[in-house]
Order: C-alpha cells, then structure tokens, then sequence
C-alpha cells in the first residue's frame, strides 16, 4: 500500500489472488510487491439479497390431482409441497404462496405393506372411556375415505394459523368428480413423476 493514499480506495474483501485480474472485472488493488490477497473495493462487489415475496404478488394457480393407484405417502408429500409453495422460486416461508390443490378418486388411494389392517387411527368421542380407534381399511371402505389423505397432508404441513389456512386450499373429494369445473385447474399428473408413484396391482 502506497503511502499518503486514502483508506476508503484500500478498505475491501480479502480474496485469493491467482489470476484475478484477468478472470473478473473488479478494481483489483495489487501494487509491487503483491499481496497474497489483493482487495477487491467494497463498492464494486454486489450482495445478492434474499428475495421476500408480498402478499400482493402472490398467485395462486388450481390444480386437479388423480390419487386412483397413487401410493399415499407419495401423493402426500407432493401435495403437502405444492401448498405450502416450495416449488416456486418466489416460495416465502411465512406466507401462504401455495397453490390450490383438488384430489379426486381418493377412495381409490393404495398404500404399501401390511398398512391396510396394520397402520390404526385413534380418535375419541368425547364421553369417558370413548376412545376409538380404526384402521385405513376401515376408513376408505366406509364413510368418508378423502379422510385418510387428509390426514397425511395435514401432518407434512405447519402446525399454527399458516398450516390450517395452507389446508383450505386443499379439496378431496372420494369420487372421480368434483364441484370446481369453473376454476378450469390444470392437471397434475404425480403417477407420471416417478414410475413408484403409483401400483396398479390390488393394496
């Protein structure tokens, strides 16, 4: 460093020497005799800042998903994904920049191993001693099967204010048909994300 020269031209970021001259376009400070590590100007680096999404510049698109021969745990985690927003480059943590999520077929959903008869939810009544408990079996064979999926979205979400209203953009519906024709929802095909997606043989 030259003697009499400001100490604002000098002050900068320590970095590695070899062939920087050449190789970037920053004022590089190397004076005989070198330095090791030249200083690079602070004001000729540039800060990458973290990008911070405002609820006004969110939007949220509708999807229809196909859970008909899709493995649960599978068809969870990329639903659970595309509430939150993780799939977007403008996802914001504590913001709800998800996507709507609509599941048809969800009685037709198919799990892996013993689960059917081994895997048991406990519920209760409320009364003393009304503890119940039942299997996934039991749920998609009786009254409401899009339960089951749910529950398994429910559990990869936030718990807190952001989680439950992440979870009201999620519709399941048993059957192959649902109510919203008018939101025109591109489909999401998960089956064809990854070939163990889905299993045509019987649960």
């Amino acid at each position: 460093m030259q003697s009499g020269m400001p100490m604002s031209s000098v002050c900068g970021i320590m970095i590695p020497r070899a062939n920087l001259a050449e190789s970037s376009g920053f004022q590089v400070d190397i004076d005989p005799p070198c330095p090791l590590f030249p200083r690079v100007l602070w004001h000729e680096t540039s800060i990458m800042k973290t990008y911070s999404a405002k609820p006004s510049e969110i939007t949220k698109k509708w999807y229809v998903v196909d859970a008909d021969g899709v493995i649960l745990g599978r068809l969870a985690t990329i639903v659970a994904n595309r509430l939150r927003g993780k799939h977007k480059t403008t996802y914001t943590p504590h913001l709800d920049c998800g996507d709507n999520i609509i599941v048809v077929n969800a009685a037709k959903v198919r799990v892996t191993g013993k689960k059917l008869t081994d895997r048991v939810f406990h519920y209760h009544t409320g009364y003393p001693g009304g503890i119940k408990d039942r299997t996934i079996g039991q749920i998609l064979g009786g009254k409401h099967p899009e339960r089951v999926i749910e529950k398994a979205v429910e559990r990869m979400v936030p718990r807190g204010p952001l989680g439950h209203r992440q979870m009201k953009n999620l519709r399941v519906y048993p059957g192959a048909t649902h109510p919203h024709e008018a939101q025109q929802a591109e489909v999401l095909d998960i089956a064809s994300m990854n070939p163990k997606n889905k299993r045509n043989a019987s649960r």
